[in-house]
């Protein structure tokens, strides 16, 4: 994984995994509270598909919200 990205024209740092690994296991929990999903998902029972899917919208919404802070 590249140490910088550009997100809509911005360069900034990317997440480090382990904040991407936290907010997908926040995401994952307060889902699972909220009921957003039937059943219930833990992020340690996802196969490797489904983690890279959670991992790679993670990372969007954790750019977007570093995009919106540097302006």
């Amino acid at each position: 994984m590249d140490a910088f990205c550009t997100f809509k024209g911005l360069a900034m740092g990317r997440p480090q995994k382990q904040e991407i690994e936290a907010a997908a296991r926040v995401l994952l929990d307060e889902g699972n509270k909220a009921h957003w999903w039937p059943g219930r998902f833990d992020y340690d029972d996802l196969d490797a598909a489904g983690k890279a899917q959670l991992y790679g919208l993670v990372e969007r919404m954790l750019l977007a919200a570093a995009q919106r802070r540097t302006g």
